[in-house]
């Protein structure tokens, strides 16, 4: 398995903890702030695997190894957010055939008295 080496720089390093302080991110984000900073080796004397993070983080090893891997191809930001949710299904009902439901229940029912 390949090895991605994370070294962030002082200003990364500095964004990451006050994204982390504030915590106004989603939790996914705040996760993956602190995935990068606790694989980062220019602030580690002894760096930790990517099992003991994950048990001190609660996620997966192979979660931390993905985040190191996004971070070294992609860089920061593309690390920190997670993939588009991308929907291979079709909706049901498009705008026309909703607005064609609206008008049918909006009919008034026609009752006849004998």
């Amino acid at each position: 398995m390949e090895k991605y080496t994370v070294k962030l720089t002082h200003d990364e390093r500095a964004n990451l903890l006050s994204l982390i302080k504030f915590g106004k991110a989603s939790a996914a984000k705040l996760t993956h702030a602190r995935i990068i900073l606790a694989t980062d080796e220019n602030n580690i004397t002894k760096p930790k695997v990517d099992i003991e993070i994950g048990k001190e983080l609660h996620v997966s090893a192979k979660t931390v190894a993905r985040i190191r891997q996004q971070f070294v191809e992609y860089g920061l930001e593309a690390s920190l957010s997670r993939k588009p949710y991308s929907n291979p299904r079709l909706p049901k009902i498009d705008g026309d055939k909703e607005a064609h439901l609206i008008a049918l229940r909006n009919v008034p029912e026609i009752t006849s008295y004998s």
